[in-house]
């Protein structure tokens, strides 16, 4: 180990780090780092470096780390992958806010747009950090260092980001109680409508061991609370799996309905290792497609996983253009059909409404996470949309509400763009 200088102030052999996230003194080799806990990117997410010399500023180097996966406790960190250094400079300890960094290189993936097997979100990321003194000469000395992963979404601010003490870890080696990534509550449910399940992986031991399987129970019931039956689907192996995991529901609601000569009220999902149910369950009450259309939305959700809502009532679509022409001179052997003000070039600004059917207030406040949501797609033409208008507004004089959502797609008809 590096020796230390003694205006250097340790804590306990450890930098303080604030939102759950604690580095840990490696070796030399800057190999073995310790994984820390898994957190929300806009949680709030800070370093502090406990700081004794005023003449000295703290310094951090930021690394990304390839192959990575949340549990594996033995990584070699890469010093060519450096992406970033702050320096700072204060009287006393010195505190380095992370969260506009990351947010600017954390991401999702669409892969579930066009899969029916588990599929990575992408919104995950690991990082590297090695934190240092920087004197007046220009040498650093090196303090400390940590490895950790962040997640692609948020939660308020004075509350806690740390995902395993959450509860939304499933832990391979401690074998625990999961919860799925959302915060959804029972939904209707209308035959072909699109929903998602995800959760988070930590495997000390992926890539090798026992290969067990992941699964999906889905579990149907009369109106009356009478069991149908269950199946189990979407199995795959652990090995073949990614620290977050998504996958579409397939109820196949008309299947079960004539194999087994019942209707089906509703019906409810859950992980399962092997025959091990593993997670909480969501709820699904089933709604006839007579009188209830399918117009699904995929958002990416305050957890970093995608889900989906169905506005499943009245639609509407505007077309506003605006043109700009010019003028020319009237030729000497003009004609009637001439043109002296004649088009340039047509705007078109394109405009959809979408409404949902009557919801409940648990529904509302879920839909918040939608409103919020900066990724979200049309999935009956996979393209991107900009929501223009959404806003969340219920009390408590009502059980039952309606909510539009108003917006446009990302391209524009003739790539003719203006800023609004």
């Amino acid at each position: 180990m590096k020796k230390k200088k003694d205006t250097i102030q340790k804590n306990d052999g450890k930098l303080n780090v604030l939102r759950n996230v604690e580095l840990q003194v490696p070796n030399e080799t800057v190999s073995n780092a310790v994984i820390t806990n898994l957190t929300l990117v806009s949680g709030g997410k800070w370093v502090k470096l406990i700081h004794g010399n005023v003449e000295d500023s703290g310094e951090i180097d930021m690394f990304d780390v390839d192959n990575a996966f949340f549990g594996i406790n033995t990584f070699v960190i890469d010093l060519s992958k450096k992406f970033l250094t702050l320096n700072k400079s204060n009287d006393g300890d010195i505190y380095f806010n992370l969260n506009g960094v990351l947010l600017k290189r954390i991401g999702y993936k669409i892969d579930f747009l066009n899969s029916e097997d588990w599929v990575d979100t992408g919104t995950i990321i690991p990082y590297a950090i090695n934190a240092y003194t920087k004197h007046t000469d220009g040498t650093r000395t090196f303090v400390d260092n940590a490895f950790t992963f962040t997640i692609n979404g948020y939660t308020r601010s004075l509350e806690g980001n740390n995902m395993e003490t959450l509860g939304y870890v499933y832990n391979v080696q401690t074998d625990n109680t999961v919860k799925l990534l959302t915060s959804q509550p029972t939904k209707q449910y209308v035959n072909g409508q699109t929903e998602f399940i995800n959760f988070i992986l930590k495997d000390s031991t992926h890539g090798s061991g026992t290969n067990f399987n992941f699964g999906i129970l889905y579990t149907y019931y009369t109106f009356s609370n009478k069991l149908i039956t269950t199946c189990l689907k979407h199995q795959k192996g652990k090995n073949d799996l990614n620290n977050i995991n998504t996958v579409k529901l397939n109820p196949d609601i008309s299947s079960i309905e004539e194999e087994n000569q019942k209707q089906v009220g509703y019906f409810t999902v859950s992980l399962m290792k092997e025959e091990q149910v593993i997670s909480n369950e969501l709820r699904y009450n089933v709604f006839s497609d007579c009188f209830n259309s399918v117009n699904d939305f995929a958002f990416l959700n305050r957890l970093g996983g995608w889900e989906s809502f169905n506005f499943n009532g009245e639609t509407s679509q505007e077309l506003k253009t605006k043109r700009n022409t010019i003028f020319k001179n009237q030729s000497y052997s003009y004609t009637v059909s001439d043109q002296i003000e004649s088009v340039n070039n047509v705007f078109g600004e394109e405009s959809y409404s979408v409404k949902s059917n009557f919801i409940s207030k648990e529904i509302m406040e879920w839909l918040k996470e939608f409103a919020m949501s900066k990724a979200v797609y049309e999935l009956a033409t996979k393209r991107y949309i900009v929501v223009d208008d959404f806003d969340i507004s219920f009390n408590s004089q009502k059980s039952k509400y309606q909510v539009e959502m108003k917006y446009h797609y990302s391209d524009t008809i003739n790539n003719n763009i203006q800023k609004k």
